[in-house]
């Protein structure tokens, strides 16, 4: 995956760097959360695994379907970088976008289809970017997707139609203010000032996320 303003792949393989880092949650499954409501722990795929392809005329078509918004760069012009100089591509095709461009006030919700607490939170975080888009960007990144067929289908199914970013390499998990991303989903939310907030837990609904986000955001609710 490029970084800063580099071609982005339309196919690729996860790095191999990145399953040796997490090779120690080998024991890890990847098709629930141990308990209910529990963060998803993320489970490296193994070495060699087919080529994910995440932007094809079917996935294309399936993104425009569901209506999800294209993906498109933020607007920062001053001040330092909240999130990390990284390139990902858009889910189900379009601009590749640089993170470092965004600025807050900013919700980024890391997910994937597997993840079941992730699937959950969906319609809370799609209420939240129907009631405060327009006060605060809501991204999506689908991180470690082993099928963006069914991650676009879910997107359809919770009516998620904010923008979605795809990280297939893990790249996001080796930058600030990311790491260690051990699980998911994780939210990052970024203030006005710049200074982000980790909450690396998932929520039940509207009310349960506006309680860990709306101080570090500063929303009136």
């Amino acid at each position: 995956m490029s970084t800063g303003t580099g071609p982005v792949r339309r196919r690729t393989t996860r790095l191999a760097a990145a399953a040796l880092v997490l090779v120690a949650l080998a024991g890890c499954t990847s098709g629930g959360a141990e308990e209910e409501g529990d963060p998803f722990t993320v489970a490296p795929r193994a070495p060699g695994a087919p080529d994910i392809d995440y932007d094809s005329p079917e996935l294309q078509d399936a993104r425009a379907a569901a209506g999800i918004e294209a993906c498109a760069p933020g607007d920062r012009t001053t001040g330092p970088a909240a999130l990390p100089d990284l390139t990902l591509p858009c889910l189900g095709g379009g601009e590749a976008v640089d993170l470092s461009t965004f600025q807050g006030p900013l919700l980024v919700n890391v997910w994937a289809s597997f993840c079941t607490p992730c699937r959950k939170e969906l319609p809370a975080l799609q209420q939240f970017h129907e009631q405060y888009g327009d006060q605060v960007t809501v991204l999506g990144v689908d991180y470690n997707e082993t099928s963006p067929a069914e991650a676009i289908a879910l997107l359809e199914e919770t009516g998620a139609t904010y923008p979605q970013l795809i990280d297939i390499e893990l790249e996001l998990g080796t930058r600030e203010p990311f790491v260690p991303l051990r699980a998911i989903p994780m939210t990052v939310v970024v203030d006005a000032d710049g200074q982000a907030t980790v909450l690396p837990q998932s929520f039940d609904d509207l009310d349960d996320l506006l309680d860990a986000v709306a101080g570090p955001l500063g929303l009136e609710r």
